[in-house]
C-alpha cells in the first residue's frame, strides 16, 4: 500500500542563479505562529556539548576517538600468567587429538 500524496504541495522546488535546487514555500505556509516556533525550539541550544570521558574499555569503537599520544593502560602479565596459558593450551590439544 503506497502513500497518497497530498492533494496540495506545500511549495515547489527552483533553481537559483547558481543552478542549485531550492524549495520555495507556498505564500500560505510562510504565516507561522512564531510562539508555537519558540515553544518547539525551548531547550534548545547551538552550543556543542561537553566531550565524553574517554573510557578504555573492550569496545573497540569507544578506541577510535583515541589519538596518537593516548595509551591504553593494561595489567601486563606474570610469568605465572603465561604458564597457566601454556598449559590450558596443551590440555586443549590433548582433548581435540
Amino acid at each position: 500500500m503506497s502513500k497518497k500524496m497530498p492533494s496540495k504541495l506545500s511549495g515547489r522546488a527552483v533553481a537559483d542563479e547558481k543552478g542549485n535546487q531550492k524549495w520555495v514555500w507556498d505564500s500560505e505556509a510562510e504565516n507561522v505562529d512564531t510562539t508555537v516556533v519558540r515553544a518547539l525550539g525551548e531547550g534548545l541550544s547551538l552550543e556543542t556539548p561537553a566531550a565524553p570521558v574517554k573510557s578504555h574499555g573492550s569496545n573497540p569503537y569507544e578506541r577510535a576517538n583515541m589519538t596518537p599520544g593516548d595509551t591504553v593502560e593494561t595489567k601486563r602479565r606474570t610469568l605465572d600468567d603465561m604458564r597457566k596459558l601454556s598449559e590450558l593450551i596443551k590440555r586443549n590439544k590433548q582433548t581435540r587429538d
